[in-house]
């Protein structure tokens, strides 16, 4: 927000998941997980390029002569200002004994006493991202808003970052509609959104359509509905053998056919 656990810890929030049964109280309560490292499992590593791609390539395909240096500069700064926005974001709080010492650092990132005041200053760095960057920013400042607790915001943030981008942008999106829902306890809503992202017997969109199947055994747990929570689960197994979450959805079904 793992938000389908098995990904790389810590996404869609800063919250982390345990591992316990996915549909008890105390896995409930720490469900979720930070937004840019399950986002950073497909684009974070390429961060400072994508501002760079998304502002250069659609830009500079008309562009010749000496407009060519300026939409580059122009870049250049989408690219700096998303990278701080990310610096700020990712910076450890004041006060960290685990916070490296970065007083000779060049780049004096600010650091914040709460995770409130980090996020709401990465909030307005977000606000300063160029035009060009709006669907990437609109998923970011998702996430943060998320992490803030935010859920109606960071909602509505989501739905409209789930339109005019990329299938992997999208199916991002649809998730992060799905964890606000779940967080305000509209489970059906949340298994809608997660629909939009799994379809029943789509095997077209691979990406993200295990962490969508978790994602719906889960919301089919809570529900009691056992049933469609193994044919979910069955579903991941069977159909994405190579699926990080394979084994946690192959435990699940062990302990649903136990009980």
């Amino acid at each position: 927000m793992t938000a389908g656990s098995g990904t790389p810890r810590g996404l869609m929030s800063k919250y982390n998941r345990n591992k316990e049964n996915p549909a008890s109280s105390t896995a409930q309560a720490d469900e979720f997980v930070g937004f840019w490292q399950r986002v950073g499992a497909s684009i974070r590593p390429h961060a400072r390029v994508l501002a760079v791609v998304v502002v250069v390539g659609g830009l500079l395909l008309s562009a010749g002569g000496l407009v060519v240096g300026w939409y580059e500069r122009r870049a250049e700064g989408a690219t700096e200002a998303w990278a701080r926005a990310m610096r700020i974001y990712d910076n450890e709080l004041e006060g960290d004994p685990t916070a490296k010492d970065d007083k000779d650092s060049l780049d004096k990132t600010p650091r914040y006493k709460t995770v409130k005041e980090r996020g709401e200053a990465t909030l307005v760095e977000i606000d300063k991202l160029p035009v060009v960057l709006r669907k990437e920013s609109q998923l970011f400042r998702a996430g943060v808003l998320f992490d803030l607790e935010r859920f109606d915001e960071a909602r509505t943030a989501y739905d409209s970052a789930t339109a005019g981008v990329t299938p992997a942008l999208g199916a991002i999106a649809h998730e992060g509609v799905a964890l606000c829902d779940e967080q305000n306890n509209k489970i059906d809503d949340a298994i809608a959104a997660y629909e939009k992202v799994a379809p029943k017997g789509d095997k077209a969109t691979a990406f993200y359509r295990d962490h969508a199947l978790m994602g719906l055994g889960r919301l089919y747990e809570k529900k009691g509905d056992k049933a469609k929570a193994l044919d979910r689960y069955k579903e991941l197994v069977s159909t994405l053998p190579n699926s990080p979450l394979h084994e946690d959805a192959q435990n699940r079904i062990s302990v649903l056919e136990a009980s």
